[in-house]
């Protein structure tokens, strides 16, 4: 029981040894990342269905 109480205090002084000795400097903060989307061209319309042509459409299928 002797040799477990040891090794507790043993990696309990060697946590507490390294917790102090890491630095205090706080990472700076990360840069903003901006975007933009890029197209090529314009996209083109939807061609206007009128309405009788969409009834010969119909009739056709």
């Amino acid at each position: 029981m002797a040799l477990s109480v040891t090794l507790h205090l043993l990696i309990l002084g060697i946590a507490l040894a390294g917790w102090s000795w890491t630095s205090t400097d706080h990472e700076p903060p990360p840069r903003s990342i901006s975007a933009r989307l890029i197209t090529q061209q314009e996209p083109e319309p939807s061609p206007v269905v009128e309405p009788v042509d969409q009834q010969k459409l119909d009739e056709e299928r």
